[in-house]
């Protein structure tokens, strides 16, 4: 209902915004602008505070406005009908959530590394990386890196992997094995696409000699507007990585070679072609686990090494870049159905092969303290548990698949109803 007060005066002066091209900022303070759109004695202007923490009074047009942090008002020839921080009380709806539902039975598979990967024709090698948009058209938020990189004797042991203009997130791989991850949370206000907020760096162990290094870059979503890149055109908005990468301070590095989206999105594996991958079942590896631990040594160690069974997490669960599906009924009950996605990290939701979108559950750094993380309010908006899914989406049976970035634990999973 707050959205739509706001949608209904815009639709109000559809002519008048669209008639002409954007107005030039009004300085009203250190970090308050204004921009006024008028012709033929009609006007709509936006007082704007909505990247402040603060409390800001500000003069428009010889009156005086209070704007609270990260607000808008909006004038409407010479009069405020809309304040963005006041939030009428009936437009607040509190729901209870329920499981109304077993725990779901997830099978999984791994999402191959570049190096397994099949040649594609939008695969590209280049001698210097390319932004991600001319790579996948943003029609995936992911994108392969790969090049190979020496490092000499006397550099090698701990140190510091620089990424210099990357955007957003990146999942670092040394010789197919997890290295790193961006750490949050992201700035939004980052400069313009040559500042140091484009920069990552990552604390890593590199060995002396040759290895593989694969980047799988991540886009959280386009920009909300040019002031997130310095005033520069939002068309200018880049994403993965374009700029060149070092090693304790030396440039390292020769050609790449960029797979832009994933193995499982490329085929599909979220719908019709669900069934061709080879899923593995957690369940069942977990039992033939627990079952060989119980056996003597010698034949324990063979069987973990021929099944591939030498460690827990290699069922999938904890892992990164895991694909898991899901089967479950026409759910019962009324009221929206979401799905509790606790013990999962970030990743992709499809329902019946219709994306839900994107989720984060733990906010932008699974490693951080909780402790922190509750105190940082930079976390709150990018922490969500719950995800809603659309009746019109359901059949008698559904299948549920997710694609897990960082690791998670999909037996906490459940659907519920919000009531």
């Amino acid at each position: 209902h707050h959205s739509t007060r706001l949608h209904k005066i815009l639709n109000e002066y559809t002519d008048l915004l669209l008639s002409q091209g954007r107005p030039q900022p009004i300085a009203l303070g250190p970090k308050q602008v204004g921009y006024v759109y008028e012709a033929k004695q009609r006007s709509l202007a936006f007082v704007c505070n909505d990247d402040e923490k603060e409390t800001a009074a500000v003069t428009f047009r010889k009156c005086d406005y209070l704007l609270a942090p990260r607000s808008v008002i909006l004038i409407a020839d010479g009069k405020a009908v809309m304040d963005t921080s006041k939030v009428q009380a009936g437009d607040m709806v509190r729901r209870t959530v329920k499981p109304i539902d077993a725990p779901l039975d997830f099978v999984w598979w791994r999402e191959p590394m570049p190096i397994d990967r099949l040649p594609a024709p939008d695969n590209v090698n280049a001698d210097k990386p390319l932004n991600q948009l001319d790579l996948t058209h943003n029609e995936s938020d992911y994108c392969w890196y790969s090049t190979r990189i020496a490092i000499p004797e006397a550099e090698a042991g701990f140190g510091t992997l620089t990424l210099s203009q990357i955007a957003d997130m990146a999942h670092i791989f040394v010789d197919g094995e997890f290295a790193a991850r961006t750490k949050g949370p992201l700035k939004e206000d980052r400069g313009t696409l040559e500042s140091d907020d484009f920069v990552q760096s990552f604390e890593i162990e590199l060995g002396a000699g040759n290895h593989t290094l694969d980047i799988l870059c991540v886009a959280v979503g386009m920009i909300k507007g040019d002031w997130m890149i310095g005033r520069q055109n939002m068309a200018l908005d880049h994403k993965g990585l374009w700029g060149g990468i070092a090693w304790n301070g030396h440039s390292i590095g020769g050609e790449w070679e960029m797979h832009p989206g994933l193995v499982g999105e490329r085929a599909r594996i979220f719908a019709e072609a669900g069934s061709l991958p080879p899923w593995n079942d957690s369940k069942l590896q977990d039992v033939i686990f627990d079952f060989i631990g119980k056996m003597d040594s010698s034949v324990r160690d063979s069987l973990r090494q021929r099944f591939g069974l030498m460690r827990k997490p290699m069922v999938g669960r904890g892992e990164p870049l895991r694909w898991w599906k899901a089967e479950f009924g026409r759910p019962t009950g009324d009221g929206p159905l979401v799905i509790d996605m606790q013990g999962m990290n970030k990743g992709m939701i499809w329902i019946n092969g219709n994306c839900a979108g994107r989720y984060w559950v733990n906010g932008p750094d699974p490693n951080a303290d909780p402790k922190v993380v509750a105190s940082d309010e930079r976390y709150a908006d990018l922490m969500q548990r719950y995800y809603f899914i659309p009746n019109d989406w359901l059949d008698d049976r559904n299948t549920l698949v997710l694609f897990e970035e960082v690791g998670g634990e999909p037996s906490t999973i459940r659907l519920c109803r919000a009531v």
